[in-house]
């Protein structure tokens, strides 16, 4: 490897440590954490940090498109076949996700639910960036539905696009109450659900 190959994968190496420790403490500490201690804990010193990100802001952004975009490709799939799962199927992955802390925004794993809206509460960016996240969300939810009509899953009289809206509605619920404690039966609720969506009129 060439000096410049180095170069570039120490800078590399330094930025996904970085992540990591925002990851790890931010949970822990807070929006605020101290970047002193931030940069300590992945083993570089605060210069490192102005390597790669001007503020703490652009840290945020890159961690919530990041780790957003990470869990959506692993709940949906990536590429041509990422409907190919079948609503029942998807959201048992979703409380799966939930439960085990894979679920990037739960007491479990990654930022608290209340984190993530003071982060859209503080910055237009960020909220911004929360939101397209959400939408790509609903798109791809509304294709899946649109599937399991075309199955015949599901009732074709449902508005899909309401449909899709109305299970990211529920999911924010649902990881919102579960950062609380509250008791939910997710493995009842979610075959009530579908039973819902299956028994209205064809």
């Amino acid at each position: 490897m060439d000096m410049q190959n180095k170069r570039q994968a120490a800078k590399a190496a330094s930025k996904e440590a970085l992540i990591k420790s925002a990851m790890t403490l931010i949970p822990m500490r807070g929006l605020d954490v101290s970047l002193d201690e931030l940069c300590a804990h992945a083993g570089y010193s605060r210069g490192a940090f102005y390597v790669h990100f001007k503020t703490r802001e652009d840290l945020q952004l890159e961690l919530m498109r990041r780790e957003g975009n990470a869990w959506l490709d692993a709940l949906f799939g990536s590429g041509p076949l990422r409907n190919e799962e079948d609503l029942n199927r998807l959201i048992m992955r979703f409380v799966t996700d939930l439960k085990s802390g894979t679920y990037p925004i739960t007491k479990d794993s990654g930022f608290r639910p209340y984190q993530l809206l003071d982060m859209c509460c503080r910055s237009e960016r960020l909220k911004e960036a929360y939101l397209e996240l959400v939408q790509q969300s609903v798109v791809r939810l509304r294709d899946i539905v649109v599937m399991s009509q075309q199955q015949g899953y599901l009732s074709k009289r449902l508005d899909a696009e309401q449909v899709a809206s109305l299970l990211l509605l529920l999911s924010v619920g649902a990881h919102t109450m579960y950062d609380l404690d509250y008791p939910i039966d997710f493995a009842n609720g979610s075959k009530t659900l579908i039973q819902l969506l299956q028994n209205i009129e064809r």
